[in-house]
């Protein structure tokens, strides 16, 4: 595959403009087609510095990390150590959850389509040995509470890919780190791609960067790392655009770069991007770690990640049109400046027309009745209020007491306005294209839940 380093000035300009207009330190980009890959980088990894990005500058990654994971289980999948329609328990006979009756049901698959159903933002401070995913696991994923029985919806759930983890660590008899690199990283050529934050510093690192203020044109940098190896088989790996590049090519059509070789059989990366389970608002469905959508007619395959705003990710395969994009950035302005280059080259690249805008339903005071309360989505709380016509969704913390200064301006946006595009489903005004959740009721009638951000969250008033 051929690779290009800042040769497409439409792309480079379009990621300049965009990084200015988002309040974006540093980013890097690449878009796959047709079998080479152009690549881009613009600004600082750290504002306080004089250096500019490159393509091997080392980005965190978040979330997306949860498809390293999935192709990971997949390739011991197919060494005939597990099946993903084995029981969790049969892996892990000492787990132990809220609802011992999940435990009758979850299988290994249900881990990766985020059908495990208990509340999926966990987190755990447990240090960096080697007990830290484990003992994550045990003392925070254990004590979850169970909102809906697993196997029934879709919430994306962080615990239940650290218990996918533990069983790739229990399986391998190593650290989940080093089953990754040795089962997907390495096969790759993905070199600059890890875990461990002193293998980051020491080589060319991102710094995350906190929103502006005022009229300043980045936030400040913040130098703590922020993320704990507990939840490393959640969002914790970092990587480089070109490993990113790799990565994506071989997702995308099982293309490889010189001296890769393949972590997994076609028929198993095919599989991984199959639906398990359909989902009505945001996606389309879920395959093994991939979120799956629809660009008007045409078919994505992607993931993303956010590491507490301070670094965004964007990886994004249209395979029936050979083009993939990802995006690399450090700071919470990178979401929008992902999916700008995303839009850009579908259209310009791949020739996909832009999707067409969902029709606005008329909500009366009644309708929206059914749909004003509180929705506890576990570390949030969601207020929906109705307002000239359109639905407001706020977001606020369950316990701001014990909330840092540095998340709570990370993540506390102000309330946004949601129109109805279907029957419970809602979509944002700003992007009639897609949809943003939907809600969900019960043999009665009477609306229990709402799900936003892919997270389910039921109805408490």
């Amino acid at each position: 595959m051929e690779i290009r380093i800042n040769e497409d000035g439409k792309l480079l300009d379009l990621v300049e403009q965009l990084s200015r207009a988002h309040h974006v330190p540093g980013v890097a980009a690449a878009v796959i087609h047709d079998g080479a890959a152009d690549i881009v980088v613009h600004g600082r990894p750290d504002i306080s510095r004089d250096e500019a990005v490159e393509p091997d500058t080392i980005f965190m990654v978040g979330s997306t990390s949860k498809t390293f994971t999935a192709t990971a289980m997949m390739a011991l999948v197919e060494q005939g150590l597990v099946r993903l329609d084995d029981m969790v328990r049969d892996h892990l006979p000492a787990f132990e959850v809220v609802d011992p009756t999940t435990l009758d049901v979850l299988t290994v698959g249900m881990l990766f389509d985020h059908r495990a159903g208990w509340l999926g933002d966990v987190d755990g401070q447990f240090g960096w040995g080697d007990d830290a995913l484990e003992r994550t696991v045990r003392e925070t994923v254990g004590s979850a509470p169970q909102f809906v029985p697993a196997g029934t919806q879709m919430s994306y759930n962080n615990g239940a890919l650290l218990v996918a983890g533990l069983i790739i660590e229990k399986l391998t008899g190593g650290s989940y780190e080093d089953a990754v690199r040795e089962l997907v990283f390495e096969p790759l050529g993905m070199v600059s791609s890890g875990f461990n934050p002193w293998e980051a510093f020491s080589r060319r690192a991102a710094l995350g960067h906190m929103p502006p203020e005022d009229d300043e044109p980045f936030g400040r940098v913040l130098r703590s790392y922020p993320f704990p190896r507990g939840m490393n088989p959640a969002g914790g790996a970092f990587s480089t655009i070109q490993d990113q590049v790799r990565y994506a090519a071989w997702h995308l059509d099982g293309g490889l770069a010189d001296g890769a070789s393949p972590p997994l059989s076609e028929q198993g990366r095919l599989a991984m991007q199959r639906p398990r389970v359909e989902v009505r608002s945001a996606l389309t469905g879920v395959g093994l770690s991939w979120l799956l959508r629809q660009h008007g007619a045409v078919p994505l395959v992607a993931h993303g990640g956010n590491v507490s705003a301070l670094y965004l990710s964007t990886l994004v395969m249209a395979p029936s049109t050979g083009t993939a994009v990802a995006v690399l950035s450090n700071s919470r302005g990178g979401g929008p400046v992902g999916d700008a280059v995303v839009a850009w080259a579908l259209e310009e690249r791949a020739g996909i027309p832009k999707p067409e805008l969902r029709a606005v339903r008329g909500l009366t005071d009644e309708l929206a009745a059914d749909y004003v309360g509180r929705y506890d989505a576990g570390q949030w709380i969601i207020d929906v209020t109705f307002q000239d016509g359109r639905l407001w969704l706020q977001n606020g913390f369950a316990d701001a007491a014990e909330v840092s200064e540095e998340f709570r301006n990370a993540f506390l946006t102000p309330a946004s306005p949601h129109v109805l595009v279907d029957a419970d489903v809602i979509a944002s005004p700003a992007n009639l294209a897609g949809t943003a959740g939907d809600f969900g009721r019960d043999e009665k009638g009477r609306v229990i839940w709402l799900r936003h951000g892919l997270r389910l969250a039921p109805r408490i008033r």
